[in-house]
């Protein structure tokens, strides 16, 4: 127990034998089609083993692969590699996450020293380095998964996935990884954490790519020496080797992180894994590394346009997307590449049931939804612009209707926001909502699903935003044209699609068309530009409809959403009356 802080530690000590596996490194490499094991041994003299490695099918079942070595162990502390061929063996990914035990046992002779187990995936994630685009012209910053171009549609969780494992409620921690998987969210950043091993086994499992945080924040770096910072990189990429779901590690957020540092920090990781993908900082703060680094980092920015800037004026975010409000491209003037969007939500209240059920005595939550009251809250406030937005004009005026109002902003914000994210993969490499899921009653409730897991009704905005084939819509300023799109995350090609739109009010069909488009791998294609001369001009609340069908006429997607034109016509006005 330390003095003052009172902090405890526990120690557990175990028996071993005087010939032990410290630990376990299992990669795959697709070309050469093995596996390399790097088995850390601890031997207290010299002597002859045989060190035997499997490669055993753990959640499918499929072929295993062995190989068996003899090696004389100096004394001491050695690591040893071994590779084992692994002809016809399956790749990990979200949508196929097969996993492999990687078991090695230390004999001599017939005698068992030692053994232990990893678990990993076979699957490789890079990112286009700037000489990589030199030779064959793909934008740097492109991420692939297993050679194939990837775009990762994220949300960020707080702690509340480890502390779900930690209060042994691992049933709520699955339920909430699989609401995500089913809003056709692919990864999650452990915002400035690093999730429990139990937990990233867990998305390992389940195919969810993760980015796991350091989590040096605004202040703490002045507190803590660089040579402490620094020696906390191999750790992390050691403690996340075997994790295929782990495709990024990041080491600081929202700093300006000296250039130096940064790299010493890139460096050390790279003594551990030279494979691994490193994010320096999340939240860029001009930290630009040298061009040699471009294959082994991603770049990040954060976004809250629509909430902290331009807070409500949603008819003023149709833009492209070098053009939002405070993104830094300045800081990218070296450095011609994709970058991550770590970050971009908006608030909104927990339903009326949820607080009822899950909020402490002290919220004082009253028993009907029509009290004038606010509960819950931070930034959310009775009357503002955003309230206002969400309430399509009229002010409201109970809780019910302040929950509601705030619930509509949120979907509509994201809904704005994705969609410009979705069409720009020729700038971004991803997106990463803040954020999932709130583990506790919160004032600060950026999350879309609350933390009895009922989702708000943005969740089911993104789920349907988050399909990787989508046709989306921007109205553009003025509201007197709509721009239809298909963003395709997919690494095939659509040739010869019938991409169709429909808007209608009160159940009457306002304007129809359809486009034969070719929809590129891996790209966002604009569709066409659809002019809304024939909506009447008094027309507020419509429902716009859009497919992508093959050349057959098989619907190979859909979306649908309802809003509030009159907004993007009259803007302002609405509110000054």
């Amino acid at each position: 127990m330390g003095g003052g802080g009172g902090i405890f530690r526990r120690v557990y000590l175990e028996y071993t034998g005087e010939t032990t596996i410290g630990a376990v490194f299992a990669r795959a490499s697709l070309q050469d089609k093995t596996v390399n094991v790097k088995v850390e041994v601890d031997a207290p003299t010299s002597r002859e083993v045989s060190i035997d490695v499997r490669i055993i099918p753990e959640n499918f079942k499929g072929l295993s692969f062995q190989k068996t070595i003899t090696r004389k162990l100096p004394g001491g502390f050695r690591e040893h590699k071994i590779a084992v061929p692994i002809p016809g063996a399956r790749l990990w990914s979200p949508q196929t996450p097969y996993l492999y035990r990687c078991r090695v046992v230390l004999r001599d002779g017939d005698r068992v020293l030692d053994g232990k187990d990893a678990l990993f995936g076979c699957r490789s994630f890079s990112v286009a380095s700037v000489e990589d685009s030199k030779k064959s012209g793909v934008i740097p910053g492109t991420l692939y998964l297993n050679g194939k171009p990837v775009f990762l549609r994220g949300a960020n969780v707080n702690g509340g996935l480890n502390l779900w494992w930690f209060w042994g409620q691992e049933g709520k921690l699955v339920d909430c990884l699989l609401m995500l998987k089913l809003a056709n969210f692919n990864m999650v950043r452990a915002t400035q954490h690093v999730s429990f091993p139990e937990v990233r086994e867990y998305m390992d499992r389940l195919g969810i790519m993760s980015e796991q945080d350091q989590g040096y924040g605004n202040g703490r770096i002045g507190r803590t020496s660089p040579t402490e910072w620094i020696a906390t990189a191999r750790p992390l990429a050691r403690e996340c080797y075997n994790n295929p779901g782990v495709v990024l590690l990041c080491f600081a957020n929202e700093i300006t992180l000296d250039t130096s540092l940064a790299k010493r920090i890139v460096d050390e990781v790279l003594k551990v894994d030279p494979e691994r993908i490193v994010m320096p900082v999340s939240g860029l703060r001009k930290t630009v590394l040298p061009e040699e680094c471009s294959g082994h980092i991603v770049y990040d920015y954060h976004s809250y346009e629509g909430w902290y800037s331009k807070r409500g004026e949603v008819w003023n975010l149709a833009r492209k997307i070098d053009q939002i409000d405070n993104f830094a491209w300045t800081s990218f003037d070296k450095v011609a590449e994709k970058v991550v969007l770590g970050e971009f939500g908006a608030e909104a209240l927990d339903s009326f049931e949820t607080m009822k059920s899950i909020f402490p005595p002290q919220f004082e939550v009253p028993d009907s939804p029509d009290v004038d009251v606010l509960k819950g809250y931070y930034q959310v406030q009775k009357a503002d612009l955003k309230q206002l937005v969400g309430f399509r004009g009229k002010t409201p005026t109970n809780l019910g209707q302040y929950i509601e109002a705030s619930q509509n902003y949120q979907a509509l914000l994201l809904a704005e926001r994705t969609t410009l994210f979705r069409i720009s993969p020729h700038r971004l490499s991803g997106y990463i909502m803040f954020y999932f899921a709130e583990p506790l009653p919160s004032f600060w409730p950026k999350a879309i699903v609350s933390s009895n897991l009922c989702p708000k009704k943005a969740y089911y905005e993104m789920a349907k935003l988050n399909r990787p084939l989508v046709p989306l819509f921007q109205i553009q300023k003025g509201g007197n044209c709509m721009q239809i799109w298909v963003a395709n995350d997919l690494p095939r090609e659509f040739k010869n699609c019938q991409v169709s739109w429909n808007m209608e009010a009160d159940g009457k069909s306002l304007l129809t068309g359809a486009k034969s488009s070719h929809v590129p791998a891996a790209s966002a294609i604009l569709v066409e530009n659809v002019y809304l001369t024939s909506v009447p001009e008094d027309t507020r609340i419509v429902t716009i409809s859009l497919r992508v069908a093959d050349s057959e006429g098989k619907e190979l997607s859909f979306y649908e959403r309802e809003l509030w034109l009159e907004l993007w016509r009259k803007e302002r006005a609405l509110f000054s009356r």
